[in-house]
């Protein structure tokens, strides 16, 4: 079943996670991390009609819209060649410009395993 475009929730949820993957793998040491236990904390709160491919392929999407502004890859998230211009957007936001606003933190500190 088709599901319709990601809700401004679910991007959120999407944006956080990749962001909390880049900060746990620029620490000096960083904890091992799982992103299955990620992504199924993510389908059970904000995503919960999305599949599990259907959040690595949004992963994919960030780190292919964060490269395009010269930004980081997301570790373990092959950037994907096409992503929408609000991708692009966010991504410019949040990595390159350092605005952390559309970070949910609450979601932040359950998938961080550092907590």
């Amino acid at each position: 079943m088709r599901q319709g475009p990601y809700t401004s929730a679910e991007l959120r949820a999407v944006f956080t996670m990749a962001q909390l993957l880049l900060d746990i793998a620029a620490l000096p040491e960083p904890p091992r991390i799982n992103k299955r236990a990620m992504l199924r904390v993510l389908m059970a709160g904000p995503c919960p009609t999305r599949s599990r491919g259907s959040l690595e392929a949004k992963l994919m999407n960030v780190s292919g819209a964060s490269i395009h502004h010269n930004g980081p890859i997301i570790p373990g998230y092959k950037p994907a060649p096409n992503c929408q211009r609000i991708m692009r957007d966010i991504a410019r936001t949040l990595f390159i410009d350092g605005d952390r606003s559309i970070i949910d933190t609450t979601l932040y500190a359950t998938l961080d395993p550092r907590s």
